[in-house]
């Protein structure tokens, strides 16, 4: 569907075969210097229903739409920059014959709310919106941002924040991949669990991957990952608001967005995407390298290697993105050396060219470990997207494994500049996959 607004004159262009539903609720150090180197698809757009609004069909009265429609000055603009995404997310396919009625209804109801701007028009020679330098303004941004809405992702990092504290094993971390797990579902993405046991310093733990897939033309795979366990402290209780939490929430929302461009814009990806979070990345005891000859952390990706080796499908990853600590309001996300270049490249130039390069500075890092090795040492392109400038003062770190990471820590900016970065680079990435 398509909306243009100009002076007086409103049109909608449906494609045939269409709908329009209202929307509305429908139910430089790393990390080895310390320890370590049902939303109802309607519902999953981020986007405010139309308060009152449940049908537009003939047979269902319509109430007034908001006050703020109805009385807004300057409507053209205002109603197109305000409502837009909501009437192009509002398409769907039918499974009865197009209502015709209901596209009528909906056009007088929207002509309605322009009437008192356009009093005032009709008198004056107010340009049409698309040629308004505001309207100019947002078409030279529209490939600078995606729909990432970075406040629905903060929302999910202080669900998880109020679970408590989620080490691999507890009832906390239970009571997360419940959460997520049913997000994903209410995405319409096919989600699974990936349920094995390992034998740790506090004895033998069982641990689950949450793998969500996105199916696409290719049965190749792209991964974008995150772990949503917290490392265990008897001193403090230790949320992870940044550590677990930012990269947890900005990945559901990253598949949210991706889910809804494939099913209800018809937007088919070229590869299939495994949206997948990592249990068990934490290490139990202080140290990341202290127990178990070395291998006490990054449970969840190891354990995912091995078992795609086992089953003969590792050859189908064709890249992974890894997402940590990815929330602090002052973001900086340097290269990470051990990753894989082209990925690097990829994602660095896609921040820089949308206007990012502050956050992600060209300069290098290593992390030393993280849940993106066991797929490099495989063979698999990956990369991580770290910020380990995670503290009081800019590069301190001070607040990272200490009772300080908490939600007040992290930014709804940040997670968007996360999830447009990710999200504008995935073309390029797909284009440089052989």
């Amino acid at each position: 569907m398509r909306l243009r607004i100009a002076g007086c004159g409103l049109r909608i262009s449906v494609p045939e075969g269409h709908r329009i539903l209202a929307g509305g609720e429908t139910t430089g150090t790393g990390r080895n210097v310390e320890s370590r180197p049902g939303r109802a698809l309607d519902r999953s757009f981020g986007l405010s229903p139309f308060q009152g609004w449940k049908s537009l069909c003939a047979d269902t009265p319509v109430v007034s739409p908001p006050a703020n429609i109805r009385s807004a000055s300057g409507a053209e603009e205002d109603f197109l920059e305000r409502y837009r995404s909501i009437f192009n997310s509002a398409i769907r396919n039918p499974q009865s014959a197009i209502k015709k009625s209901a596209i009528r209804n909906l056009a007088l109801l929207i002509v309605a709310s322009l009437l008192f701007a356009c009093a005032d028009s009709a008198s004056s020679s107010k340009p049409s919106v698309e040629n308004t330098p505001a309207q100019k303004a947002r078409a030279e941004t529209d490939d600078k941002a995606s729909a990432f809405d970075g406040m629905r992702a903060f929302n999910h990092v202080k669900a998880q924040v109020e679970f408590g504290p989620r080490p691999a094993g507890s009832p906390a971390i239970e009571r997360t991949r419940e959460y997520i797990v049913r997000e994903l579902k209410g995405y319409g993405l096919k989600t699974t669990l990936d349920e094995f046991a390992e034998n740790t310093p506090l004895g033998k733990i069982k641990f689950k991957n949450v793998i969500a897939e996105l199916p696409g033309e290719s049965p190749n795979v792209v991964i974008i990952a995150s772990h949503y366990d917290t490392k265990p402290f008897k001193e403090f209780n230790f949320v992870g608001a940044n550590d677990g939490g930012s990269s947890t929430g900005a990945l559901l929302e990253i598949a949210r967005i991706m889910a809804a461009d494939n099913q209800i814009r018809g937007l088919k990806r070229k590869f299939t995407y495994w949206f997948v979070f990592f249990d068990g990345e934490e290490a139990f005891c202080r140290e990341w390298d202290e127990c178990l000859n070395g291998n006490d952390h990054t449970y969840g990706s190891r354990h995912m290697v091995e078992r795609l080796k086992k089953e003969k499908q590792l050859g189908r990853v064709k890249a992974m993105i890894l997402l940590d600590m990815i929330g602090d309001k002052d973001l900086t996300v340097p290269r990470e050396e051990g990753s894989s270049q082209w990925l690097v490249e990829a994602i660095w130039g896609t921040a820089r060219q949308i206007g990012h390069a502050k956050e992600f500075p060209d300069r290098p890092f290593s992390v030393g470990d993280d849940d993106h090795m066991p797929f490099l040492r495989a063979g698999v392109p990956a990369v991580d997207l770290i910020d380990f400038e995670y503290g009081s003062s800019p590069e301190a770190n001070d607040y990272w494994h200490t009772k300080e990471d908490t939600l007040d820590k992290i930014s709804p900016v940040s997670l968007k500049i996360i999830g447009d970065v990710i999200l504008l680079s995935l073309p390029s990435i797909e284009m440089q996959i052989r």
